[in-house]
């Protein structure tokens, strides 16, 4: 299992938001450069809780990748 944090703070559109590893026990998954790899073949299963407090009335979105391209729903 893979936990992590994102500290609080203002982030821009379109750049990476900083992750802070919190424990990694199975070492499946490796944090790089504020992204996580899978690291072994596999099914995953991904949870998160996201929560944000808006400047603008601007939409909203995270997105998972594999392979460079979003995963869909």
């Amino acid at each position: 299992m893979f936990k992590g944090y994102i500290p609080a703070g203002a982030y821009t559109a379109g750049n990476n938001i900083p992750i802070v590893q919190i424990v990694n026990t199975n070492k499946v998954y490796q944090l790089n450069n504020n992204t996580i790899s899978i690291t072994k073949p596999g099914i995953t299963d991904i949870k998160a809780t996201i929560v944000t407090e808006a400047t603008l009335a601007e939409p909203f979105s995270a997105l998972v990748y594999a392979n460079g391209k979003p995963i869909e729903n």
